[in-house]
Formats: C-alpha cells, structure tokens, sequence
C-alpha cells in the first residue's frame, strides 16, 4: 500500500494504492463461490441447488415463507435471504407484489407491500484513458510475465478523493490495466476512472411479468451534474499521474481534448 501526499491546490488527492485483491496467486479470481461455498460443500445442513432460476417469493402474513422457481418448484423455509443483486433482487421483490403500486399496476401484479423497491439505483461510473504503447512499457511487462507468469490484467487498485469529498473519506476508484496488445507486438496501458459516491440515482422495473425477461435498468448516470465534474476531474489526474510513467501518452482515440467542455462531452459519451 502506497500513501500519497494530497494536493496542495485542492484537487483531487491519491490516498493510497494496493493491488487488487481476489487473486489466488495462480492467476485466478477468487470468486465468493471459491472463498466461501467450497469448504462448506461437505456439511449435512447445505444443499446448493444449480441452474434454478427464481420467479418470485411467497409471503404470507407478513414473513416470505417459500421460494417459487421458474420451473414451478415451491421451496419452503423459515427465512429466506435474497440476494440476486442490484438489478435481479428488485426484479423478484417485484414479481412477488412487493414494490410500488404504480409498477405492480403496470403489470397486474398484487400489491403484497407499497415499498420503493426498484427506486434510487445507485450505482459506480465512470471512464477510461488509454495511452500510447512505449518501449519501456513493452520491456518490463515482457520481463515481468517471463518471471511471475501470465499477465493478470488489473494490477492495481489507487482509492482518491475529488475536490469536493468529504474530509477523511474516499470517492474515487482508479484501476490501472495492461494487456496484451491486439496484433500480439507488446502490451498497453489504460486506467478506468470510476465515481464511487455518485449523486446520480437510477431505477430497475419489470419488462414484464414473465421471470425469463430481463429487468428494465435505467442507470441515470450523470443525472447529477456534480458527477460529470467529478470524473473529469479525476481523468485529469490520470493523465498526469499515469501518464509520468514510462513516458505514456494519451492515445489519440481517447479523450484527448484538455479543454473542460470536451472532456465533459467525451465523458458523456463513453461513460460506463
């Protein structure tokens, strides 16, 4: 982990940077089902039941008391935990009556509970820089690979704050990647530029009621106009701090222009 000095200008500050967990140090991500399930697959109490999509959950009397698969199974149990995901969870609470009425309504689905379920989506965004390939970069990544392996692309992780972050705190998330170039010649170096505290806000709805359709997502990114100065801010910094490495330099299919108003044009759009 790498402390850096915070800027003196009120800019934006790098706190530190560490290299991204997950990896098991044979160039495998270490999933949750890795870290958690496999030590666990021997013990009487667990059954872990694949390729088992879930419509929705029964509730009765307040509690949700069973689970109904896609395929018509009902699967009872004291409590049930759902956990799909930011876009899969409101889906189901959805088909299970559970959500606003206006979007139950929409699809002839009983109101179970009137809750915001769907609303408010928050969700990391961001962008990203690539630069120009160099010599240095082709040498060390080659010497690199020749003594550890394979190349695992994410190689580091930088935590920043923006201007307008609160004191003690973090909102920016800073990936730097390298990878195989394209015609198999050397490697580039690009960096993705994400806003993790947006105050842009989304929503998921339902296409339909029928469990194979996927949800509707509206991301809303950069609803909140604070956000795009956000990212434009941190992509400035990438440009100076990365670009110091190597000698890199911007690709001119990237977001090459340095005045505000292009870059926030660029940012809008290839945000991610």
């Amino acid at each position: 982990m790498k402390k850096i000095r915070p800027s003196d200008d009120g800019s934006t500050a790098l706190l530190h940077s560490t290299s991204p967990p997950g990896e098991s140090g044979e160039n495998v991500r270490w999933s949750t089902a890795l870290a958690y399930l496999d030590d666990a697959r021997s013990r009487p109490n667990l059954t872990i039941v694949t390729d088992t999509p879930v419509d929705r959950i029964e509730v009765a009397g307040g509690r949700a008391v069973a689970v109904l698969t896609v395929a018509g199974e009902r699967i009872e149990a004291a409590i049930v935990v759902l956990a799909a995901g930011a876009y899969f969870t409101p889906a189901v609470l959805l088909r299970s009556g559970i959500g606003p009425e206006e979007e139950l309504a929409r699809h002839a689905i009983r109101v179970v509970e009137a809750l915001p379920v769907g609303e408010a989506l928050l969700d990391h965004h961001g962008t990203g820089i690539r630069w120009s390939r160099t010599d240095a970069l082709d040498r060390e990544t080659a010497d690199h690979v020749t003594r550890t392996g394979p190349l695992f692309l994410p190689h580091a992780f930088v935590k920043a704050a923006s201007s307008v972050c609160a004191p003690n705190a973090w909102d920016l998330h800073l990936v730097s990647w390298t990878s195989p170039a394209d015609d198999g010649s050397g490697y580039e170096a690009s960096v993705g530029v994400f806003h993790m505290k947006p105050g842009s806000a989304g929503r998921v709805r339902l296409r339909s009621r029928d469990p194979n359709e996927l949800p509707v997502v509206e991301r809303g990114f950069l609803g909140d106009r604070g956000d795009l100065t956000t990212v434009v801010e941190s992509d400035k910094v990438c440009r100076v701090e990365g670009g110091s490495a190597h000698g890199l330099g911007e690709r001119p299919a990237g977001l090459v222009a340095q005045q505000e108003h292009a870059m926030q044009q660029a940012v809008r759009h290839v945000v991610r």
